[in-house]
């Protein structure tokens, strides 16, 4: 059976956009979580000062 091949102009996403959103989504998420605005973090990230969530040390 041939596979379905799926145009990107239709869908809007190439094979390699579409594995790197989740990527994006989720540090910008985490970052939200911890109270990091996504404009800082996305500039923390591409002026070499990656924003990483705090180490949870166990009791």
């Amino acid at each position: 059976m041939p596979s379905t091949v799926i145009d990107p102009a239709v869908t809007g996403r190439t094979p390699a956009i579409a594995s790197i959103n989740p990527a994006a989504r989720s540090y910008l998420d985490s970052a939200r979580k911890h109270g990091l605005r996504a404009f800082h973090a996305i500039h923390r990230a591409f002026t070499g000062n990656l924003w990483m969530p705090p180490v949870a040390l166990a009791d």
